[in-house]
């Protein structure tokens, strides 16, 4: 029997996982966020937690369609790595961009009692802060770019290791945890510098919607318009890097008996499965 309103179009399904599983990290990410800033006892580990958490769900749903990229950044890093069709790049980049928007909005309404409250209906850095990357005074524009890029160089390298089939025996299902902890590390690690965005869709959206929420251009005019490309230009040179470095040092170089599963496999150890290769 045929389902009605099957879509057949695997680059439309795969954009409308993307919007939904961006919308559910997104959503762990500045719902963290949001807890962080008002809590009388901030936690930067827990919010660091939620945010892969909420990476690890949402590739959950939409991993089997997409691959559960939910981030331009990533899509890039598979892009190169061969795992997504190029085509698919600016439709999943899209959707990616819109569904951040669509969960800033809503977190926006979530917290809009607390935000008029916190600073006497005044928007500033510190509320903005919730949804979007901003330096501290002693980062300089050119230490946050590099913390961008330093910081994404690790999060798709570590992603683009651990969906390679060759380099682990691990369950394919287990990837979007694992993946969910690379976040987790990343973010701790890295978040000196006003925070790795790792994600241009998670920062570029937030500040289209502060635009429209009452903090006005400044979101993208802060430092004289030296700020806001950086967490979107420094995660794609990131993911490129990312690439080019496994890519270089590791996936070049495999042989077919270099493979811990055709190693195994031929001393009876190990059955191969399917592995995610849509990521």
């Amino acid at each position: 029997m045929v389902r009605c309103h099957h879509i057949h179009s695997e680059t439309l399904r795969g954009v409308l996982a993307e919007f939904l599983g961006t919308f559910v990290f997104g959503s762990f990410v500045m719902g963290s966020s949001a807890q962080n800033t008002f809590s009388n006892n901030p936690n930067t580990l827990q919010a660091n937690l939620a945010s892969g958490i909420g990476l690890m769900v949402g590739i959950y749903i939409s991993g089997g369609v997409s691959g559960g990229h939910l981030n331009p950044a990533v899509t890039l890093a598979c892009c190169l790595g061969k795992k997504t069709s190029w085509k698919r790049l600016p439709f999943y980049w899209i959707s990616q961009l819109l569904a951040a928007v669509l969960a800033a909005a809503l977190q926006y309404g979530i917290c809009y009692d607390v935000i008029e409250e916190f600073n006497g209906n005044i928007r500033n850095q510190t509320t903005a802060a919730i949804f979007v990357t901003y330096p501290p005074t002693f980062t300089n524009t050119y230490v946050g770019f590099s913390n961008q890029v330093y910081a994404t160089f690790f999060f798709c390298g570590g992603i683009l290791a651990i969906i390679d089939s060759n380099s682990t025996v691990s369950s394919p299902n287990m990837a979007p945890l694992a993946i969910g902890l690379l976040l987790t590390a990343v973010v701790s690690s890295y978040g000196l510098n006003g925070g790795p965005a790792v994600n241009p869709a998670l920062d570029l959206g937030p500040r289209i919607v502060l635009l429209l929420a009452g903090w006005g251009v400044e979101p993208f005019t802060f430092r004289n318009l030296n700020w806001f490309w950086v967490p979107i230009v420094g995660p794609l040179l990131g993911s490129f890097l990312g690439w080019l470095f496994y890519h270089a040092f590791v996936a070049h170089h495999w042989s077919e008996m270099d493979t811990f599963s055709d190693f195994l496999s031929s001393t009876g150890k190990y059955e191969d499965s399917a592995t995610i290769t849509r990521l």
